[in-house]
């Protein structure tokens, strides 16, 4: 196969609504980076959020919704991933690109629901979410 010299950044920022970004047009708060960032790559700007982070991810990362992959909260063993479902991560790893995870996860801190359990070759990540 051969591969681009391209390749994909996906960033996913914890708790920050559209309005928040000065590419949205909000006038007080300046995000110059991330504007730029917005308007060189791809923009997501009919998608759905969880209320909460666990379920943002999920469904990011799977194309389902969070109640269809078991991440559906923050706590009580509800941020746990189904291990079964494929993620973007472990898609593109088996297509040959090389994959990261730099951050948070909190979609499981236990084998097989880790970073590296699910086709990421690097990940530095720290344990549960809230931090």
């Amino acid at each position: 196969m051969m591969k681009s010299p391209n390749g994909i950044l996906l960033i996913l920022c914890d708790d920050l609504a559209y309005g928040d970004v000065g590419v949205h047009g909000n006038p007080w708060i300046h995000t110059p980076h991330i504007d730029r960032i917005a308007g060189e790559g791809m923009r997501f700007t009919r998608t759905c959020s969880g209320p909460v982070c666990t379920p943002a991810r999920a469904a990011l990362f799977t194309g389902l919704h969070p109640y269809r992959t078991r991440a559906i909260d923050t706590y009580q063993g509800r941020s746990m991933l189904d291990p079964r479902i494929p993620i973007l991560h472990g898609i593109l790893a088996e297509r040959g690109y090389r994959t990261g995870l730099f951050g948070k996860w909190h979609l499981g801190d236990c084998a097989p629901m880790r970073p590296v359990d699910r086709g990421f070759d690097e990940s530095l990540v720290h344990a549960g979410g809230g931090l």
